[in-house]
């Protein structure tokens, strides 16, 4: 059975994930090249691992790989894995467009403290 590539399997899982949809304020645009608009989804384990592996190969900081991972679309259009994609779409971001999409990747994919006090809350201790 021939084994299906990573990025292949990643795309079968994004019919059932939300996408994440953020506008980015006028005033953060500095370049011409800035989104109006940006759209990010959850990472799975395995593409969360395969952001930090590439970071650590490619010398460059995890959140620029996990970053590049989660966008989906920008301006209505997807931006892709392929040459011209992902890559060419950060490059062309400026210093603060790229900080919030930070932010964005943080709020989509970290609980906020009151999910972290309700999870915490509900623990139990069983014995046995």
């Amino acid at each position: 059975m021939a084994e299906t590539h990573p990025l292949a399997q990643a795309s079968a899982l994004d019919a059932g994930r939300p996408k994440h949809e953020f506008t980015i304020p006028e005033s953060a645009r500095t370049l011409a090249t800035d989104p109006k608009q940006v759209c990010l989804r959850q990472l799975t384990i395995a593409e969360e691992m395969r952001a930090v592996n590439a970071s650590q190969a490619l010398k460059t900081s995890a959140a620029y790989e996990l970053i590049k991972a989660a966008i989906v679309e920008a301006d209505g259009k997807p931006v892709t894995w392929d040459a011209g994609g992902k890559e060419s779409f950060l490059e062309g971001c400026s210093p603060k467009v790229r900080q919030l999409l930070i932010s964005a990747f943080e709020r989509v994919n970290t609980p906020q403290a009151k999910e972290v006090e309700d999870f915490l809350a509900s623990a139990t201790v069983r014995i046995g």
